[in-house]
């Protein structure tokens, strides 16, 4: 079993590696599920993967259901929406692949915004605590 989770890790790492070119292909989701074989297929990397600041600041919070502050939420949908948007424009002449990109972007609205619990800010956290 840890052989197919090793490869079926590096089939999703080498889709996601294509989808930084191909605007159609989704990059993140395939990365994700990289992560999510190789680190079922080999403990090492588990371990090592958690223990970078990354996963500490990113992935953990969201594991733990605290979710994403707004600041975190509007950055990572402002790249979203800027990849997005490029392929949009590139694809002037492609009309379905412009509404497949409408409904990832409808998607991500629904993802950050209605899906993902938002956390508190550390600067509001603190004020509150101060008052």
């Amino acid at each position: 079993m840890r052989v197919l989770h090793i490869v079926l890790g590096l089939l999703f790492l080498a889709l996601g590696t294509v989808g930084i070119v191909l605007p159609l292909l989704p990059t993140v989701p395939f990365y994700l599920l990289a992560a999510f074989f190789l680190g079922k297929g080999s403990r090492k990397l588990d371990a090592w993967f958690k223990g970078t600041d990354f996963y500490q600041a990113h992935v953990k919070p969201l594991q733990e259901g605290k979710g994403m502050t707004v600041r975190a939420k509007a950055k990572a949908f402002g790249t979203v929406t800027l990849f997005l948007g490029l392929g949009f424009i590139f694809m002037s002449a492609i009309l379905w692949g412009r509404a497949i990109l409408v409904a990832v972007w409808i998607f991500h609205i629904w993802l950050f915004w209605a899906k993902i619990p938002t956390a508190a800010d550390e600067a509001d956290a603190e004020e509150a605590e101060a008052e």
